[in-house]
């Protein structure tokens, strides 16, 4: 299925309804926003969500980028030479959708940005992409957006 974007306004605002909506599911199924901790393994593309040391929850993902609040910018995850490729192998198609329909902000590696654009680029990279929805991992000084493909208790 071809998105074309008229209207950047629009297609954005509608991006964020649809990740609202997949979060939704994910809390109202999993909780997953509960949590005490969580923990990204880079090999083998994994969240583990875990309590008191338990693990309970385990997604698979691709890495989305990240916002840095110390530089108050915003790094796709192709763009970031510390990922294994892997990692972000999905989501190249939202540079490629970005080119096709004239948005910068999904071409460019890095840009200045506001906090608010992390959820942004997160819910059109579900957009474009696919997925259950995106977990965002807040760090000291940045927050790193996570597409998640799959999700389930661990056994």
């Amino acid at each position: 299925m071809e998105i074309l974007v008229e209207d950047l306004d629009e297609f954005f605002d509608k991006c964020l309804e649809e990740l609202e909506e997949a979060n939704d599911d994910l809390l109202k199924k999993y909780d997953i926003g509960s949590f005490e901790r969580w923990d990204f393994d880079q090999r083998s593309a994994e969240l583990v969500f875990s309590n008191k040391g338990v693990n309970l929850l385990k997604a698979k993902v691709s890495f989305i980028g990240s916002y840095s609040s110390k530089s108050e910018s915003w790094m796709w995850g192709w763009g970031n030479d510390s990922l294994l490729p892997h990692l972000t192998e999905k989501t190249h198609v939202i540079r490629e959708f970005g080119e096709r329909n004239n948005i910068d902000v999904l071409v460019d590696r890095a840009w200045e940005a506001t906090d608010d654009a992390g959820w942004a680029m997160a819910a059109a990279s579900l957009k474009i992409v696919g997925g259950l929805g995106v977990y965002c991992g807040p760090g000291e000084t940045s927050e790193n957006y996570f597409l998640i493909h799959d999700l389930g208790k661990v056994q």
